[in-house]
């Protein structure tokens, strides 16, 4: 099993680390700086852009941790859905909004390529940073989230390549079975 899981993770590993970059350098070279800068200043902002929605579901999270230490299982898991389903909506609505906003411009005389690249690598940079800082403080939850917040992120990706655009509802669409999985499995439901 380990084994299948490296498989599966060594491409994603190469594509979070070199992927954005790629897209970057090669829509830099198509004259494409304002995606750029955009992606950087995302990737510099987002992580705190990001936070201030994620506080609104800590306001579910922190009452259903109380509510099953006082043996109120129904109240904890009903508080814990919906501060996951909070998270999980914060986190596709920022990866739709990147994914519309690289492709707004689109020209298709261009590959989409370094599109798709910069699109992932920025979709993906800010939680992937928000992640490693919670790991660092001792919470290892949000791990599991980002883990199927990539494959969301892909999906999302793949959709837009047989588009040649992005539609905001199909890509909400084509990235909630991931993350309805990683909401599932962090309520304990699965």
């Amino acid at each position: 099993m380990s084994a299948i899981v490296a498989v599966v993770m060594l491409p994603l590993v190469i594509l979070n680390f070199l992927g954005g970059i790629a897209g970057a350098v090669w829509l830099a070279i198509l004259g494409r700086w304002d995606l750029v800068g955009a992606g950087i200043a995302y990737a510099i902002a987002g992580p705190l852009l990001l936070s201030l929605p994620l506080m609104l579901g800590m306001a579910f999270a922190l009452p259903a941790m109380k509510a099953v230490e006082h043996n109120n299982i129904v109240a904890g898991i009903l508080l814990a859905v919906i501060s996951c389903v909070w998270n999980a909506a914060i986190m596709t609505a920022s990866a739709v909004t990147v994914f519309v906003y690289i492709m707004k411009d689109y020209d298709p005389s261009h590959p989409i390529w370094p599109y798709l690249l910069l699109a992932y690598g920025t979709a993906m940079g800010p939680w992937a940073f928000l992640a490693r800082k919670d790991a660092q403080s001792g919470n290892e939850n949000s791990s599991t989230m980002v883990a199927l917040f990539q494959f969301s992120v892909l999906a999302m990706a793949v959709k837009t390549f047989l588009d040649q655009h992005a539609d905001p509802i199909s890509l909400a669409i084509w990235g909630a079975p991931a993350l309805l999985l990683g909401v599932l499995l962090q309520t304990g439901v699965l």
